[in-house]
């Protein structure tokens, strides 16, 4: 993250390169020994994942501690930062859309993917992630779906077999359940 196209930070001015990326892969980063990199997510058991799979073994094998900031939609306070020149987060869990905008909006900056490490056996980092996942700022490395489910005691026969039974309902806790946002629900009003 960038403020306002400035790509100093702090790290920086002490010689120390700084990346700002939307995905939990930090081990790209590059921190003197004593540097704790903060991390910014989407707090909840999603968040705790996180810490067990990526930063428990991040900060093992270098010894950079992580601190975890949850929000409830990463890209608000990042933005918010960059337009204050007061950028707290080293790397961000955003939604790829978010990601996306960001960037075109200078607020993250540029990932060179040559800077990327390969895999462990040898893949360059543009050849391991799924077509598409490494842009101008962001890496995507997180693949999730929505579920849609149902209580079978509330639903009177015959129960839900398709997506519009939800819209229809409109008046059931259903429709309460589904995300408020176009990009996640087609249930959104």
């Amino acid at each position: 993250m960038t403020p306002q196209g400035n790509h100093k930070n702090q790290d920086r001015e002490h010689g120390h390169e700084e990346a700002s990326f939307a995905s939990q892969r930090p081990c790209a980063l590059t921190y003197p020994a004593h540097a704790e990199l903060t991390v910014m997510s989407w707090g909840g058991a999603y968040e705790r994942a996180q810490v067990e799979a990526y930063n428990k073994p991040f900060t093992a094998e270098t010894g950079i501690a992580v601190k975890m900031i949850s929000s409830d939609n990463p890209a608000a306070p990042i933005k918010s930062m960059v337009d204050a020149g007061n950028v707290t987060v080293d790397v961000a869990d955003l939604e790829f859309t978010d990601a996306v905008r960001l960037c075109d909006e200078g607020v993250l900056e540029e990932i060179d993917p040559a800077s990327l490490p390969a895999a462990p056996d040898g893949t360059p980092a543009v050849d391991d992630f799924l077509p598409e996942a490494v842009t101008d700022c962001a890496i995507a490395s997180m693949v999730f779906a929505t579920v849609y489910g149902y209580d079978t005691t509330k639903f009177p026969m015959p129960s839900p077999r398709r997506l519009p039974i939800f819209s229809i309902r409109r008046n059931s806790r259903a429709s309460a359940a589904c995300a408020k946002v176009p990009r996640s629900t087609s249930n959104w009003r």
